[in-house]
């Protein structure tokens, strides 16, 4: 998930928001593009990754977003770019992950992003950084989360990122944070989830980021909220999604937030909002996505 902040456009303004890669009943390379400043509208076709994949994290930069990781008919390394300040052109190549992984998240700053956890034959805990100025270059270690897990999501602030949620051997309700000015340093204990749960989405505001959805023993339409100007305090409820489910994916805008996809368990075309300036509210539809998936990323 992306910095809510971050720009790609004139007048300093997020126009875009990415929806990239997932699994219908097969692994697809789409990458959909919406409006980030309207609540109406279908999401279009954008172009293709680089390889189909599902399971795959995002971070964004002021030009470029960045789908990182996921699964092929393996777990990739793959980190490929694309212009967000254009609603053309395919994905292409910018390195690798340190490991190959699924099931992973990102988190953004002004310079970097970062991908956190996901699987690989076992959870992990590493934490890679890499520069969003740039188009070139392979992730680097910058730590460790507080435990190893998968299926977490990702909200960001102008200093702080933070992972919550996801499952090691039983779903968590943790939620770690880190300094994304910086490219060393091991997530630390911000608080907890209002319930334990794992495959949810994030998007974030100036003030605040969003957790929705995910699965307990069921999937849930839980949207929980926590202040990302602060690194201490446990997540609240803010409202509902439009239906409970899991594998989502998010991006961000100046005014609002959008879960996109997932599974209920069949999959799901749909692409909800939320207000990411007010802590209260139930995410409405938008609109839908060009074709009902799960697993998907969103820059």
């Amino acid at each position: 998930m992306l910095s809510r902040r971050l720009l790609s456009s004139i007048a300093g303004v997020r126009l875009y928001g990415f929806f990239g890669g997932g699994l219908t009943s097969v692994k697809v390379t789409t990458i959909d593009y919406i409006e980030l400043a309207t609540t109406t509208g279908n999401a279009l076709d954008k172009g293709d990754l680089s390889e189909a994949r599902w399971g795959l994290g995002g971070v964004s930069g002021n030009n470029y977003g960045f789908f990182g990781g996921g699964r092929t008919t393996t777990d990739t390394p793959t980190i490929d770019y694309i212009d967000v300040t254009t609603t053309t052109g395919n994905a292409l190549d910018k390195g690798d992950l340190s490991e190959a992984r699924r099931a992973l998240v990102g988190v953004s700053g002004n310079n970097y992003g970062f991908f956190g956890g996901g699987a690989t034959s076992v959870n992990v805990t590493t934490i890679d950084y890499i520069d969003v100025r740039t188009t070139t270059g392979n992730a680097l270690d910058k730590g460790d989360l507080s435990e190893a897990r998968w299926g977490l999501a990702g909200v960001s602030g102008d200093n702080y990122g933070f992972f919550g949620g996801g499952i090691r051997s039983v779903n968590v309700t943790t939620i770690d944070y880190i300094d994304v000015t910086t490219t060393t340093g091991n997530a630390l204990d911000k608080g907890d989830l209002s319930e334990a749960r794992r495959s949810l989405g994030g998007v974030s505001g100036d003030n605040y980021g969003f957790f929705g959805g995910g699965v307990t023993s069921v999937n849930v339409t839980t949207i929980d909220y926590i202040d990302v100007t602060t690194t201490t305090g446990n997540a609240l409820d803010k409202g509902d999604l439009s239906e409970a489910r899991q594998n989502l994916g998010g991006v961000s805008g100046d005014n609002y937030g959008f879960f996109g996809g997932g599974e209920t368990p069949v999959n799901v075309i749909t692409i909800d909002y939320i207000d990411v300036t007010t802590t209260t509210g139930n995410a409405l539809d938008k609109g839908d996505l060009s074709e009902a998936r799960w697993g998907l990323g969103g820059v």
